[in-house]
This record gives structure tokens, C-alpha cells and sequence, in this order.
């Protein structure tokens, strides 16, 4: 549980870094303020939900089937067809 609590924290450092970089170039690119009102905000919601994805198997929460086990267990049917 630690090591998890470790690697979220590592996360949100590097998502925190990468938010403060993204709002410093939007603001040194000559844009319409509208444009950068809304670049931000899409910056900030990607941060937010990548924070989500890794915050809620910590409390439990499943996000679905395993990507990789359900690519095996597809290639694995395929190979069986084929043969």
C-alpha cells in the first residue's frame, strides 16, 4: 500500500511539473486569451483524470478487464481458429 502511495505521489509531482510547463508555454505562445482559457482548462482536466485513474484502484475501485489478459486471452482464440 505504501509503494502505491509512493508512486501516486511521484505521479502528481511529474502531472504538477508538466501542468506549470504547459500553462508557461501557452502563455509565452501569442494566442487569443479565449484560446488560452479553454487550453488550459482541457490541461488541467487531463491532469485531473489521469490523477483519477491512478488514485482509484488505491480505494478499491475496478477500471475493468485487464487490457493485456483480455489481448492474450483474444490472441490465443484467434491462433485456435486458425489452426
Amino acid at each position: 500500500m505504501i509503494n502505491a502511495l509512493i508512486q501516486v505521489l511521484i505521479v502528481a509531482i511529474v502531472i504538477g511539473i508538466v501542468v506549470w510547463l504547459a500553462f508557461w508555454l501557452l502563455d509565452m505562445l501569442p494566442m487569443d486569451d479565449r484560446f488560452k482559457q479553454f487550453a488550459k482548462a482541457l490541461v488541467i482536466l487531463i491532469a485531473v483524470l489521469i490523477l483519477l485513474f491512478k488514485l482509484l484502484p488505491l480505494i478499491g475501485v475496478s477500471l475493468g478487464a485487464d487490457l493485456s489478459k483480455s489481448l492474450m486471452s483474444q490472441s490465443s482464440t484467434r491462433l485456435m481458429i486458425h489452426e
